[in-house]
């Protein structure tokens, strides 16, 4: 009952995002950068499916997960069955690769300012040719953390980078 209770929360949550009420995503917008709301919420198709003991559930996460920005919201519920996470984290890595055969591989920040410090990293010369978005949430549950790292290790993986330090992510401070 509580699973089916935090199903249909998420699912006014979206419908709630479709008529343009306020969501965490809402922060993409309002900073302006339609590109990156654009990127959030395009939908893939054929995307690997997510299989479910409840075929109902399973025709909704289907749908709901065809975006970046739905799968990361699916992986926010705290008690989501082992195999959906599982088929989430095979359609992020699938819209990993889509994006970089697109030519605009996706790097994916996450917590406090990350809206400034992808718009930054943006603007420095980019060997990879990574594109590095934002989200300014600062608060996410161990599966959509993992999730961002799946996407952007895939992501990594096929623009060959070697070392994840090397790039400005984070200044380094010097201990006294």
């Amino acid at each position: 009952m509580r699973r089916f209770f935090l199903f249909l929360l998420l699912i006014v949550w979206l419908a709630g995002t479709a008529t343009g009420q306020t969501s965490p995503f809402d922060t993409i917008i309002s900073a302006g950068d339609i590109k990156t709301a654009k990127y959030f919420g395009r939908p893939f198709e054929n995307l690997p499916l997510i299989y479910h003991a409840d075929t109902s559930y399973q025709r909704i996460y289907n749908e709901i997960t065809q975006t970046l920005a739905g799968c990361l919201a699916v992986l926010s519920i705290q008690k989501l069955d082992s195999s959906v996470q599982n088929s989430i984290y095979a359609r992020l890595e699938e819209m990993a690769i889509r994006f970089h055969q697109e030519g605009t591989p996706i790097i994916l920040l996450h917590g406090f300012e990350t809206l400034n410090k992808a718009e930054q990293l943006n603007q420095l010369p980019n060997p990879y040719g990574l594109t590095y978005f934002g989200d300014n949430i600062c608060i996410s549950t161990n599966q959509e953390s993992e999730g961002r790292s799946v996407f952007n290790k895939k992501t990594y993986e096929l623009v060959n980078y070697k070392s994840e330090t090397t790039l400005p992510i984070r200044k380094k401070r010097k201990r006294l």
